[in-house]
């Protein structure tokens, strides 16, 4: 295998079959070019055109990149991508696929609370959706038995589209943790947030927000 010659990275968008699009990272050099569709794109499949890459650069023999994924769902936290070229009998070629690697979303950090420890046996967490005249309105509620207290958060927008999704609960130094994906759409529109909701039982056994 050659070293590589000089090269150069770039994107573009490229016109592919039947009205897809095609957003590429594109390697060049004198001799060869090589292409690498990280999304392929088509009007049907909504208004959320892919995001650019950032962080292109060549490493080595490796291509490496960062994309937010928001094509695919606007929540993530996006991933790093890395991809080997070779050069060969005077040409670009990709020496394997690419490797994708998550990016760790950063963690919630948890209140620190000086009240009795909640048990998650003891809560029930429950997501709630209605619609009034084609608009949309979540909300979670919870509700501790023991106490029979309820705490309910509201949906904060006024999107005509809203859903709550990826509900989990878990118990962390005493207080309930709850994490979701809170999505919201109107008019072409379209957004995505991550979630953490901390509950604590306050001095008199009922549920409260900690902060």
């Amino acid at each position: 295998m050659q070293a590589l010659p000089a090269t150069e990275l770039s994107q573009a968008k490229r016109r592919g079959d039947c009205g897809i699009e095609e957003y590429c990272i594109v390697v060049t050099s004198e001799a060869s070019e090589l292409v690498h569709s990280y999304c392929s794109y088509h009007s049907m499949a909504g208004p959320v055109r892919p995001d650019r890459v950032q962080h292109l650069h060549l490493a080595g023999d490796m291509v490496k990149w960062f994309w937010s994924e928001n094509s695919f769902d606007k929540a993530s936290a996006g991933a790093y991508f890395e991809r080997q070229v070779a050069f060969k009998d005077g040409k670009l070629a990709w020496a394997g696929p690419a490797v994708r690697t998550p990016k760790v979303r950063a963690k919630a950090v948890t209140p620190v609370s000086t009240g009795p420890p909640l048990r998650l046996e003891d809560v029930q967490v429950q997501s709630k959706w209605e619609q009034t005249y084609g608009i949309d309105k979540v909300a979670i509620h919870f509700v501790h038995a023991p106490s029979g207290s309820v705490l309910v958060w509201d949906g904060t927008s006024t999107a005509d589209n809203q859903t709550i999704g990826q509900l989990q609960t878990s118990v962390v130094d005493g207080l309930l943790h709850v994490e979701f994906v809170y999505r919201t759409s109107e008019n072409g529109d379209h957004h995505a947030s991550n979630w953490n909701l901390f509950v604590k039982l306050g001095d008199g056994g009922l549920l409260e927000w900690a902060k």
